[in-house]
């Protein structure tokens, strides 16, 4: 998948998790969520040009990063948005994580 596909489809499930809650803020955190498996290109112009292919293709990508960025993303969105309805952190985690996993 190319990055705008990975944007779009991250829009569309925030929307589809929290839409009538949160509003257009679905849209963007969705669509931010989805990006950020593919955030290690920062890392990868500085390694040799072989291994580069497969660090992209590795730690970013596994579902124990996954697990891992899942809660606490979960527990800094739950904060950050809580001007809107509450929803629970462990929802948010349980978001970031199927979009990841979706990525």
């Amino acid at each position: 998948m190319d990055l705008f596909t990975h944007i779009v489809t991250g829009g569309i499930l925030g929307e589809m998790f929290f839409g009538e809650k949160i509003g257009k803020k679905a849209i963007l955190v969705g669509s931010a969520c989805s990006i950020i498996p593919d955030l290690d290109i920062i890392i990868t112009p500085f390694l040799e040009s072989s291994y580069a292919q497969l660090f992209h293709r590795s730690y970013s990508h596994s579902i124990a990063f996954f697990l891992i960025l899942s809660p606490i993303l979960g527990y800094f969105l739950s904060k950050y948005l809580r001007k809107t309805p509450y929803i629970a952190p462990g929802r948010w985690a349980l978001f970031v994580f199927i979009i990841s996993m979706i990525h």
